[in-house]
């Protein structure tokens, strides 16, 4: 994932983990109270490289594949926001965290709000950036926008993965492109 270019930090280390009957890759580094980073769509761990090893240097930090991202399990089910939420609270917990510092992006914020929901004594703070939440407004006028055409065509049941198949590199690397003109 790293080019010969960019060298992650070496203090970070890769591993799995089952939880919730699917594998989990994540990526941990660091001492001290817990922050758990949580991807945005088309994104993984990664995408959080940059700013770790300065939380690091103050905090534990874990920033996971989500449930069908990077090299975590891709299962048929279980990609609702409580399930997913779930995946990264048992996590946590096997880790032998009870508290956490949770950053959501994108997909991830919906992930982070539904954890703290469900589990606000266990969160000692939230951080949501990027991303409106489902029915708050102005969800209906996000997911009609052109600019989000993904989200409708993945509602789609089968055909994301019918017309993706075989061609997951340039999908992704032109979805990447797309973001990278419009900000």
């Amino acid at each position: 994932m790293t080019s010969t270019s960019e060298k992650f930090d070496q203090s970070f280390t890769h591993h799995t983990i089952q939880v919730n009957g699917v594998r989990l890759h994540y990526v941990v580094g660091g001492k001290g109270d817990l922050v758990v980073l949580l991807h945005g769509y088309a994104q993984t761990w990664y995408e959080w490289r940059k700013i770790m090893p300065a939380l690091a240097e103050h905090y534990t930090v874990i920033a996971p594949d989500l449930r069908g991202a990077g090299d975590s399990d891709k299962p048929l089910t279980g990609y609702d926001k409580r399930s997913l939420a779930n995946d990264i609270y048992q996590l946590v917990k096997q880790l032998g965290f009870q508290q956490v510092y949770l950053v959501g992006h994108d997909i991830g914020l919906m992930v982070a709000y539904a954890y703290a929901a469900a589990h606000p004594d266990d969160v000692k703070r939230l951080v949501v950036i990027d991303a409106p939440i489902p029915g708050v407004e102005p969800w209906e006028e996000v997911i009609t926008s052109p600019m989000v055409w993904h989200f409708a065509f993945h509602a789609v049941p089968n055909l994301p993965e019918a017309l993706v198949a075989g061609r997951e590199r340039t999908y992704l690397s032109t979805e990447q492109l797309r973001f990278q003109h419009n900000s």
